[in-house]
């Protein structure tokens, strides 16, 4: 079977109200301006390393969140600076009062406010070291000693939602954890260790990932999928497969509709199959799911029903789309 990319809208995991159409994002795991610098008293017993890599992914958190709300057509999201005596430490995982969430929110005309509570990473590393046994060419044995070396990087978030209009949590994510685990090995322990990236961008990178995951858990968002369909084993369908190539989807249909009506079911299941994705693809997704069960009385096939059942779950996910959408920012 060939295969196309397609964009869709995917629904959050929570449905934030209506009435939230703007959202302010702010960072409260390491608050303070450039001279007040970190809790040092608390923070002193970590390496300087370990705090400007949560700091840097502290950051790429909240730069990849903002991103991804603005980039879903529901919010529009602008990152706030607040000092320490604003909103102060959540080491101690005090929620923000509802005076300040209303401050943050003023100034943006917000009527939520995203907070990053908490950004800790811990490292451990690992490493080992055996014999590996081999033969040379000329048949001699040849023994080596393979070092392997590993770090794993776990990092802990908290994310809180806060409405600006009454003192309650829209939502709350507590210390959830992302683990990367990044490996070498080399003829020495050294350049094992120089395989693997660097600790900073590693944490960076998570930071950004959770950023990225935690914006699609409050924001319908455009995903990319690989939808199949049938091209070829006729003359008819190798040309419509040509046409989706060049985003022609009217006449690819047009050619579908007229092997829908030949009498070898295999090619008119074929059809079918395609025309339902053409219909999901045009926002039809009734329409999609009846082509997508004629295909599957003409094919009966896995690949049919599989694709119907995933119809039948992406008419669910236009439901709660209907719902997330209501008051879209403009």
């Amino acid at each position: 079977m060939a295969s196309v990319q397609v964009r869709l809208l995917q629904p959050a995991e929570v449905t934030l109200p209506a009435h939230v159409k703007n959202i302010a994002v702010v960072d409260r795991s390491a608050v303070g301006d450039a001279g007040e610098g970190f809790l040092s008293v608390i923070e002193g017993i970590f390496t300087d390393e370990t705090i400007l890599g949560d700091r840097g992914g502290a950051e790429e958190a909240i730069q990849q969140l903002s991103l991804t709300l603005s980039e879903s057509p529901r919010f529009h999201a602008t990152p706030v600076r607040a000092s320490r005596k604003e909103v102060g430490s959540s080491l101690f995982d005090d929620q923000l009062s509802q005076d300040v969430v209303e401050k943050l929110c003023a100034d943006t005309d917000a009527q939520a406010l995203v907070a990053l509570e908490y950004f800790d990473s811990d490292t451990n590393t690992n490493h080992d070291k055996r014999r590996h046994e081999s033969t040379d060419s000329d048949g001699n044995k040849v023994v080596d000693i393979v070092h392997s070396v590993s770090r794993t990087t776990e990092v802990t978030l908290t994310w809180r939602v806060y409405d600006a209009t009454e003192a309650i949590l829209l939502d709350e994510v507590e210390e959830e954890t992302i683990t990367d685990v990044d490996r070498g090995s080399a003829s020495s322990e050294s350049a094992a260790w120089n395989q693997l990236s660097d600790p900073e961008d590693t944490i960076e990178a998570i930071g950004k990932q959770a950023g990225q995951e935690y914006g699609r858990r409050i924001a319908p968002s455009y995903v990319f999928k690989n939808r199949q369909y049938y091209g070829d084993k006729d003359d008819r369908l190798k040309e419509a497969a040509a046409e989706v190539r060049d985003d022609r989807w009217e006449q690819a249909a047009a050619l579908w509709r007229q092997i829908l009506e030949d009498a070898d079911p295999e090619l008119a299941g074929r059809a079918a199959y395609n025309l339902a994705l053409s219909l999901e693809l045009g926002g039809l997704i009734d329409e999609a799911i009846e082509m997508s069960s004629r295909a599957v009385e003409l094919l009966d096939n896995g690949q049919a029903r599989s694709y119907r059942q995933t119809l039948i779950e992406r008419a669910r996910d236009l439901a709660r789309l209907d719902t997330q959408m209501e008051g879209a920012a403009e």
